[in-house]
């Protein structure tokens, strides 16, 4: 008998040994330029939004000041007085965005067009915009009925929240 074990036989087999797991660290170079690049973009994103809301700091002012024209027209003793202001705002949150000389002379219906240009959308072009003059210099002869003042609150909201500052 030979002593010599058959290097074929199955007693010489070893079981199989896993490589150890690859860790994370140290990063590969690619690694590191993905999170520069989304730093850089996390920063931007964050400069656009707050550049935006800035921008937009006069819109927030604007609507809370209607919020609160609008508690005041509830009120039957300040309802004239308060609706007549509608305009007064619309006409000074548009002087806060573009130049005083393409709005500070308008009146009537050329300021009702300027208003539907300037969102896109026409609303003081017809009765909305007879309410709102109506609102500010006829308000003592002839006031507003309660459904014209929702209607002429509800044209001043839909303009502070939609109109375009590129005149």
């Amino acid at each position: 008998m030979d002593t010599n074990p058959d290097p074929a036989s199955l007693q010489n087999l070893n079981d199989i040994v896993s490589p150890e797991a690859i860790g994370w660290w140290p990063l590969a170079p690619g690694w590191y330029v993905l999170l520069a690049l989304a730093a850089v973009l996390g920063l931007w994103a964050t400069w656009r939004m707050l550049r935006r809301r800035r921008a937009d700091r006069y819109r927030r002012e604007a609507l809370a000041e209607l919020a609160v024209l609008r508690m005041a027209a509830g009120d039957p003793k300040n309802r004239t007085a308060a609706l007549g202001l509608v305009g007064t705002l619309l006409k000074r949150t548009a002087l806060a965005v573009l130049h005083r000389d393409q709005i500070a002379e308008l009146s009537g219906a050329e300021w009702h067009r300027r208003l539907d240009m300037l969102a896109s959308i026409p609303l003081f072009a017809g009765e909305t915009g007879q309410l709102m003059d109506r609102a500010s210099y006829g308000y003592r002869t002839d006031p507003l009925s309660d459904g014209e003042a929702n209607q002429l609150m509800k044209a001043a909201d839909s303009w502070l929240r939609l109109h375009n500052t590129r005149g």
